[in-house]
């Protein structure tokens, strides 16, 4: 008899812990400050990327002209601007 009854116990725990564990599905929330998609983090990957690159190209010869110095702060300005731009958007995430 202790053996039902220790039985009925643990599967009655074990049934409700698995009832509480699951999460009613949303299939969209509100895009909150900070979140990106996946798809805008691996363009910004992509860009940090480009600029090492580029940044590596350019110290390659020890000489940092003018040209070069302006061009990694014109991809440093694209990269803060879309970093901004893919943070501040009114889209909606998938879960």
């Amino acid at each position: 008899m202790k053996k039902i009854l220790v039985l009925g116990i643990i599967l009655t725990v074990i049934a409700s812990v698995s009832v509480s564990a699951q999460v009613p599905e949303a299939r969209f929330r509100h895009h909150r400050h900070g979140e990106i998609t996946h798809f805008e983090r691996r363009r910004l990957h992509h860009d940090d990327f480009r600029y090492h690159m580029a940044r590596r190209r350019e110290f390659r010869d020890g000489f940092r002209g003018r040209h070069e110095r302006r061009h990694l702060a014109m991809m440093r300005m694209h990269d803060r601007r879309e970093s901004y731009r893919f943070n501040h958007n009114n889209r909606r995430r998938l879960i």
